[in-house]
């Protein structure tokens, strides 16, 4: 048997161009993705909307309430204490223009996915080369 040796010394500084430009190009999608998936978000007097922020790569609805919106399932429980999902659904649509539901995210990442896409490679391609 004998032994192959492969000189891996070029690609080190491909690999510490790559892991930068992943973290930016995550980054790029996760803006993409919470604007586009606004319009999806259900909205009664805006305060989901205007909590939410981008956060490098994830996307954070920042009220206490999101969690139940996002699952469009009426929430019971103690003011301040555990609260859990009973079978009746929310009705979402009531407040706001058609597209808005619960799930907003898979309903926008069905609409959206290729925008998603151009945009990943895109930024990829943009801060791989600095």
């Amino acid at each position: 048997m004998s032994d192959i040796k492969i000189d891996t010394s070029g690609i080190m500084p491909l690999i510490a161009r790559i892991d930068p430009a992943r973290d930016k190009m995550a980054a790029a999608v996760a803006i993409q993705v919470k604007k586009d998936t606004e319009e999806y978000v259900p909205f009664l007097n805006g305060n989901l909307r205007l909590n939410t922020r981008v956060s490098g790569s994830k996307i954070i609805y920042g009220t206490p309430y999101a969690r139940y919106l996002y699952a469009g399932k009426v929430m019971k429980g103690p003011l301040h204490g555990p609260k859990y999902a009973t079978d009746k659904d929310l009705d979402i649509k009531k407040s706001g223009t058609k597209k808005q539901t619960a799930h907003w995210f898979d309903r926008s990442k069905k609409d959206n996915l290729p925008t998603w896409q151009k945009v990943s490679k895109k930024a990829f391609l943009k801060y791989v080369k600095k």
